[in-house]
C-alpha cells in the first residue's frame, strides 16, 4: 500500500510539472507573436478638411 502511494503522489508530482512547463512555454510563444507585423501606414483617406492627426486602431487577423 505505501508503494502505490509513493507512486501516486510521483506522478502527481511529474504531472503538475509538465503542465506548469507547456503553460509556460504556450504563454511564451502568445506574448512572442503579439502584433508582430504592427505599424504606421501614412494612408489618405478624404479627410483633408480635418486639421491635425487621426489614428485609427485594427486587428486585421482577429486575435485580439
Amino acid at each position: 500500500m505505501y508503494v502505490v502511494k509513493h507512486y501516486s503522489l510521483l506522478l502527481i508530482t511529474i504531472t503538475t510539472i509538465t503542465l506548469l512547463f507547456l503553460l509556460q512555454k504556450t504563454q511564451a510563444l502568445l506574448q512572442q507573436g503579439r502584433f508582430s507585423t504592427s505599424a504606421l501606414y501614412n494612408v489618405s483617406v478624404g479627410l483633408d478638411d480635418i486639421q491635425g492627426t487621426v489614428v485609427a486602431f485594427a486587428d486585421f487577423n482577429s486575435d485580439k
